[in-house]
């Protein structure tokens, strides 16, 4: 009997042992960041031997209103019930999780606490109970109707809606996802179109780049409803490239701090006037190569330019991700640098009230649709260089 109790002891000792409870701080993408840039927070058990978060799980936006709660079991596996909250603090969602996917009844509720829809989850399917509007109007009842969701992709800052129509629970006729990207211009673009016949999948296409060509059909799109990204994030410890043990020492993976690697600034480098004032700079200024078009080339662009401190810019680069000749002489170099070359001073980065330099780098798509050559473009910043892998 003393033997029982002196292995038990030494168990429970090396099992409180291998578990932490400390805040985890996340930044707007759910990456695992400093305190100081953080825009959520956890607060769970942490078993730091196998990396999972098990017991009681909740997760906070950073001025303490709850974000989510929840359970998890020692496998870390969500399960039993979790509810999501709007930032305002009315529910957003509630319902079951058996082994980590969802189960059963859930309801969805507007930021003003209306009902939002029911959804039932079995095995890999769904199915809408119920589905009304911001304004309250009701469009399916009684599993029969018309459904349409909408879910933000922070990273890409895409918002993609899913229309379609239930009969008796099935899904009959043709479904359609729609993509928007204000960063990127794009405005309702379609990704992909399907066709169900009372359940049954007919046939799907897939348009890529918004030119209408078929890359694949694709029945999983609509088999769930969209799952919470976040999940992935959290799970597979992504986090921003500065974090290292000095912040988490509980993370025998992360590395040790590394000065060369710069903390996020306050204010970013921006164009005069911000984002409209470029999209219009660009729009106009920004031509279409006459090589490239009379020869129907496309391809992207990865522009990159530092602005220093004064605003100035200086060290322009161009990088065309081909190895065909033709592309890389068609003069879609000489046209970004033209186009930077032009620019006027830059509103510098500022962090802890110092101008500072920093590097910004703009993604320019050439694209000829129906005869007709356009270009997008998206901007965005590096903070640094260096890429930390993944758990």
């Amino acid at each position: 009997m003393k033997k029982l109790i002196l292995i038990l002891l030494v168990w429970n000792s090396f099992n409180t042992y291998s578990q932490v409870y400390k805040p985890i701080f996340y930044n707007g993408n759910w990456e695992l960041t400093q305190r100081k840039f953080a825009v959520y927070f956890r607060t769970s058990y942490l078993d730091t031997s196998n990396f999972i978060f098990i017991g009681p799980v909740k997760d906070y936006y950073i001025d303490g209103k709850p974000e989510m709660e929840g359970q998890n079991d020692n496998n870390g596996l969500k399960t039993d019930t979790f509810r999501f909250y709007h930032k305002n603090g009315t529910v957003k969602c509630y319902g079951n999780y058996v082994n980590d996917v969802k189960d059963g009844k859930w309801k969805y509720f507007y930021p003003d606490g209306k009902l939002k829809q029911i959804i039932e989850y079995s095995l890999n399917d769904f199915i809408v109970h119920e589905y009304n509007d911001s304004t309250g109007n009701n469009h399916l009842k009684d599993r029969n109707g018309d459904w349409e969701t909408s879910y933000y992709f922070p990273i890409t800052k895409d918002i993609f809606t899913i229309k379609g129509q239930f009969v008796d629970g099935l899904k009959d006729g043709k479904w359609i996802c729609y993509v928007e990207n204000e960063s990127l211009n794009i405005k309702k673009r379609i990704q992909y179109v399907e066709r169900y016949e009372m359940g049954k999948f007919l046939k799907g296409k897939w348009y890529w780049g918004g030119g209408g060509i078929e890359k694949r059909y694709c029945e999983y799109q609509n088999k769930t409803a969209h799952e919470d990204w976040k999940f992935n994030q959290i799970y597979h410890f992504k986090r921003a490239v500065f974090v290292s043990k000095t912040d988490y020492p509980f993370l025998s993976f992360l590395g040790e701090a590394d000065p060369l690697i710069k903390l996020p600034v306050d204010k970013h480098a921006h164009f005069p006037g911000g984002k409209k004032a470029l999209n219009k700079f660009i729009k106009k200024k920004l031509r279409y190569p006459e090589a490239a078009k009379k020869k129907k080339i496309e391809t992207t662009v990865l522009l990159k330019f530092l602005v220093k401190s004064d605003g100035s810019i200086t060290n322009i680069k161009c990088i065309i991700n081909s190895d065909n000749e033709e592309i890389e002489n068609a003069g879609f170099d000489y046209e970004v640098t033209r186009l930077v070359e032009k620019m006027p001073d830059w509103i510098p980065a500022e962090r802890d009230n110092v101008l500072i330099d920093e590097t910004v780098s703009i993604l320019i798509e050439f694209t000829i649709i129906k005869n007709n050559p356009i270009t997008k473009h998206n901007i965005y910043t590096f903070k640094s260089q260096r890429k930390i892998k993944s758990r």
